[in-house]
């Protein structure tokens, strides 16, 4: 099986086709589902041998306005491990907790096609608008992960799995469900990647974002 390697300040790193890292467990109740996608009330983590049980935490939909319209983009689910919830926090309690938790999982259900150029551009003014320096050698090596996966397709999904592991060090995770393509990049201890990745939804919201708002109200509302 062919792989890339990503050389960066990441210990290791690869994009492979592999099995699915988010196994989902649907929500048998229609009235919980977004602009027509299975909520799940669950699931399971599988990453490098790695199974982590885990639950829907937050729910969501993300849009992007386009002049005077409000255009879907995707249906975002959030799960941590089992035990974790975010119900009434703010959003920097949310952010603190899901980093704390150890993992931290998001499934976005693509309602259109976005370009991995747009998704970069995108999650770049995220964390800019968090004080994030986008030029930082961690920063960079997950974006290359995000553009060599591709783009969203309508109907597939992109996830991202971030784990703190028991040595101290980050493994993270990007995953497109439309080709397959899988990266994994470990992070040396005391890597702040994670955190920083999560604050993409629960962190500042760049001016202006008024879709990005929405899903985090959405979100901080739980599960």
């Amino acid at each position: 099986m062919k792989a890339f390697v990503i050389a960066a300040a990441a210990l290791f790193g690869s994009i492979t086709a592999q099995a699915a890292v988010l196994d989902l467990t649907p929500d048998t109740d229609p009235s919980h589902n977004i602009r027509g996608v299975v909520i799940a009330t669950g699931g399971a983590a599988h990453v490098e041998g790695r199974d982590t049980p885990l639950r829907t935490v937050a729910k969501g939909l993300r849009q992007k306005k386009k002049l005077i319209v409000m255009l879907d983009v995707y249906v975002a689910q959030v799960l941590s491990k089992t035990g974790t919830s975010i119900n009434g926090l703010t959003a920097q309690q949310a952010l603190d907790t899901l980093d704390k938790a150890g993992l931290f999982a998001i499934d976005m259900e693509f309602l259109r096609n976005v370009d991995a150029p747009t998704m970069v551009d995108a999650f770049q003014q995220s964390l800019v608008a968090n004080g994030v320096d986008i030029n930082g050698a961690d920063v960079k090596s997950f974006l290359q992960a995000v553009t060599d996966a591709g783009d969203a397709i309508q109907g597939k999904a992109l996830q991202l799995v971030t784990e703190r592991l028991a040595d101290g060090t980050e493994a993270i995770t990007w995953v497109n469900t439309a080709n397959g393509k899988t990266a994994t990049i470990h992070y040396a201890t005391g890597s702040q990647l994670g955190h920083q990745l999560i604050s993409i939804w629960f962190g500042q919201v760049p001016s202006g974002d008024v879709g990005l708002s929405a899903l985090q109200t959405a979100l901080l509302q739980g599960n």
